[in-house]
This record gives C-alpha cells, sequence and structure tokens, in this order.
C-alpha cells in the first residue's frame, strides 16, 4: 500500500531548474548576486579601464551621446521649475545607458536611442529613484544649513565687539577653518546618498528592481567596496581636471560617457555573477 505521505510516483522532488534569461548568442546574462561581492582595492583602476576600452569600441556613438546629454541639461536649464531639477532627472537617461552598456558588453548593438531607452522601458521607477535623490539631497542641505546657522549663531557670538588686527587675523583663521568644516560636513552628508544612487539605475533596469530596494543595494554595494571606490575617486580626481585643462575643455565630451560607463562596469563586478575581464 502507498504510503499517504510519499510523493506520487510521477513527481520528482527536486525542483525543475530555473529558466536563465540568455543573450542572442544563447550565452546567460549575467544574474544579481544576493549580497554584493567584496572587490579588491585594484579593480577601482579596472573600472576605469574597462570602461574606457568600452567608449573606445563605439567612441563616436558614445561621444554623441554623452554631448546630446550635456546639451539636455543645458537647455533644461533655462526651461521654469524644470531647471533645477535637471540634475537628478539624469539618472533616467543614465538608466537608459545602463542598458547600452549591457547590449554592447553582450556582443549586441550599441545605439543612440539608448540614451531614451529609459523612459520606455522603466521610467516609474527610474522617476522615483530622481524623487527620493532629490528629497535626500534637499535634506542634506537643510540640515547642513541649520548647521551653519547654529555654527555662524556661535561665532559672532564669540567674536562680536572691538577686535585688535591680532584678532582680525585669528577671525580669518577662524573663519577658513568654519568654511571647511561645512565643506566636509556637507560630503559626510552627500557620500551616503551617493553611495545609495551609485548602482541604482542598472538595478532597475537590468534587474527589474523597484527604486527604494535598488537604493538600499547600492548602499550596500558601496559599502563594502569602500577600498576600490577610494581608488576609483582618487584617480578621477586627478585625471578629471586635467583632461579638461589639457583639451580646454572639449575633455568633457568624453568625460561624460566615461563616467557613466564606469557605473555599468563597477556594477558587473560587483552585483553579478559574470565579472568583467579586462576588456582590449
Amino acid at each position: 500500500m502507498t504510503s499517504p505521505y510519499a510523493p506520487p510516483p510521477s513527481s520528482s522532488l527536486q525542483k525543475p531548474p530555473s529558466l536563465v534569461a540568455t543573450d542572442q548568442f544563447g550565452n546567460p546574462l549575467p544574474q544579481l548576486l544576493d549580497q554584493p561581492r567584496c572587490c579588491s582595492a585594484g579593480l577601482g583602476w579596472t573600472w576605469l579601464v574597462n570602461a574606457f576600452a568600452l567608449l573606445k569600441q563605439e567612441f563616436l556613438l558614445w561621444v554623441g551621446m554623452g554631448f546630446a546629454l550635456l546639451l539636455i541639461l543645458i537647455f533644461a536649464n533655462f526651461i521654469p521649475f524644470i531647471g533645477g531639477m535637471a540634475g537628478y532627472f539624469i539618472l533616467i537617461f543614465i538608466g537608459g545607458m545602463m542598458q547600452g552598456c549591457a547590449a554592447q558588453a553582450q556582443g549586441e548593438e550599441l545605439r543612440f536611442d539608448h540614451l531614451f531607452a529609459g523612459f520606455k522601458t522603466h521610467i516609474e521607477q527610474l522617476l522615483i529613484l530622481c524623487l527620493l535623490y532629490f528629497a535626500a539631497s534637499l535634506a542634506s542641505i537643510v540640515i547642513a544649513l541649520i548647521v551653519v546657522l547654529l555654527f555662524g549663531g556661535f561665532s559672532l557670538a564669540m567674536f562680536s565687539g572691538g577686535l585688535d588686527s591680532m584678532m582680525l587675523n585669528m577671525d580669518d583663521l577662524n573663519l577658513f577653518l568654519f568654511v571647511m568644516i561645512i565643506v566636509l560636513f556637507m560630503l559626510l552628508l552627500m557620500i551616503p546618498i551617493m553611495m545609495a544612487i551609485w548602482f541604482a539605475p542598472a538595478l532597475i533596469v537590468l534587474h527589474n528592481m523597484d527604486a527604494m530596494t535598488a537604493m538600499k543595494k547600492s548602499f550596500q554595494g558601496c559599502w563594502v567596496n569602500m577600498l576600490p571606490f577610494t581608488v576609483y575617486g582618487l584617480i578621477l580626481m586627478v585625471a578629471l581636471p586635467l583632461l579638461v585643462l589639457f583639451t580646454l575643455g572639449l575633455g568633457l565630451l568624453i568625460i561624460t560617457p566615461w563616467m557613466i560607463i564606469g557605473y555599468y562596469t563597477s556594477y558587473r563586478d560587483v552585483w553579478t555573477d559574470q565579472p568583467m575581464v579586462e576588456i582590449s
């Protein structure tokens, strides 16, 4: 007699294998990891190298997309009530360019209309991401203003009244220190926001993630990779001003797509099961 607890003879205890999305050549697409990969510090350099390699492969097309994006941002700044938000809505364009990066990395065609692909495929979640980015930035500005008022009131209370020349010199020093404290404080507020934004467009458009979850995972991925991101940032701090200076500003046409592609190359190493090998 068959036990009532035994599975039917035709059934299997093993779960059927999950279907893995593939590209046009049948190769499996990069799959999202449950937890971010902790990368070595040197990969901060590799992300930039791979980003430039992808840029070089479709140089004119990427430069054209970057130039169009810069024009859109410039003209958007002249539109009432929209200009101030232009810097936040750039995330929608970045989402589309992430799809372009993925297509190119998978051997598919990179097209100019990838610049606008985010509006067609994931506009709702990308728009929510823009609004969350705006809200977080606004909150950081408000907090910074409160700190400025508190420190400013304290400074005025300390240094009001008659002061001799030595005290005036001390005032200059204190003013410099005051400004530096405010700048550092603003950086401390903005760094977590940028960490929450960095991977979010790629996670939304390439893995159909909602904006809030994408921000949480982006922050998590950046948090465990502080060393490579520090290397990445230090290199850009040196390279970008030199590139702009020696090209009389034309370097921005290269810098814009290069930095955006860098979002993709870092995402592949941190969040997928297919890290990018060095591209020649």
